[in-house]
């Protein structure tokens, strides 16, 4: 038993470093995923003047065969959303900046400062843009923290990422420990929920869309994060309590497939609250997710120590079956009141 503990304890302490160079890699590829920022913007020309592509290596490959300076990337991503490069990402841009000749005539993510760019394209660009990004201060942020529907949307997207970590940090070892699955076996078994949560996650986005269209968005929203909150649930006590291992892993691919088949309510019921605030008030319910994960990765190694790895990972339905609760008072059709403009 005090080897086993030992090994838990272990183990939790690899999972904790692992979550936190995971949130490092997550905060490189905000950065560079943002400059999927995509300007459907078309001039007399007929092209498009501001199209990246996602990824780190897209990014990489586009600076590179287009020439843009990256600083330019940079500068954009902390002023517009927060973000912050670490590790390789900030090395990478910072010696690509180096190379660059002419920065300023070679900048084609801010499309004021391309040669090219004519004054009617950039007049089509800009347009409205100050009507949705007002110079507010503060203000947005302050609206977002006490607004009651993000408030709510954060504490369930909480309850949802809360059974999402559990695959994420503790399902091979339970795979490995718990239903004595191989490591080969496990490689491939512990595939299943991701494969599963690719299909429901589409399928639950098109859902939420055909229900916001027929019902509006607090009902066409509500459904579907109500039932795949509620379903993964049952699904997760099903498959902790089946008596066939092979069983049990099925139940659990569909728990976590359910999580995944809620993420479309979620981002979009955010979005209709928050409107040109949409991705501050993200940031914010995004950031309950995260909190999920930080404490999951300690706190199911320690339950388990106590009461067993099969109750341990029990309190994740209570969790899901709490977050379908706060569903019923979420209103997606409430927008959040913008803050008046600084003058």
């Amino acid at each position: 038993m005090a080897a086993h503990r030992g090994f838990d304890r272990s183990f939790a302490g690899a999972r904790l470093y692992q979550q936190y160079w995971h949130y490092r890699i997550i905060t490189l590829h905000s950065v560079s995923d943002w400059a999927q920022s995509r300007a459907d913007v078309s001039g007399p020309s007929g092209r498009c003047r501001t199209l990246v592509p996602c990824g780190a290596l897209g990014f990489t490959e586009f600076v590179v065969q287009h020439r843009v300076d990256p600083r330019c990337c940079l500068d954009a991503a902390i002023g517009g959303g927060g973000c912050c490069v670490l590790g390789l990402a900030g090395i990478v841009f910072y010696l690509y900046s180096l190379w660059v000749d002419d920065a300023r005539a070679l900048v084609v993510v801010c499309p004021g400062l391309h040669p090219n760019v004519t004054a009617a394209e950039l007049l089509l660009i800009q347009r409205q843009r100050e009507h949705l990004t007002q110079d507010a201060g503060d203000l947005p942020w302050r609206a977002l923290l006490s607004n009651r529907e993000t408030g709510l949307l954060t504490l369930a997207y909480f309850s949802q990422c809360f059974v999402f970590y559990l695959f994420f940090t503790w399902f091979f070892h339970y795979l490995v420990v718990e239903l004595g699955f191989t490591v080969l076996e496990t490689g491939v078994l512990a595939a299943l929920p991701w494969v599963t949560g690719a299909v429901t996650a589409t399928i639950g986005g098109a859902v939420c869309d055909r229900l916001c269209r027929l019902l509006g968005p607090r009902l066409g929203c509500r459904i579907p994060a109500m039932m795949g909150l509620a379903a993964s649930g049952c699904f997760l006590y099903l498959g902790l309590y089946a008596g066939d291992p092979y069983i049990a892993v099925a139940l659990l691919s569909l728990c976590f497939a359910g999580t995944q088949f809620t993420e479309g309510a979620f981002w979009s019921a955010q979005t209709y609250v928050a409107g040109p605030y949409t991705a501050p008030a993200c940031a914010l319910m995004n950031t309950g997710g995260n909190l999920a994960g930080i404490i999951v990765a300690p706190l199911m190694p320690y339950l388990a120590s106590h009461i067993g790895w099969v109750l341990a990972l029990s309190t994740g339905g209570g969790v899901a079956f709490f977050g379908a609760a706060v569903w019923l008072w979420i209103r997606a059709d409430v927008p959040l009141q913008a803050p008046q403009a600084v003058r």
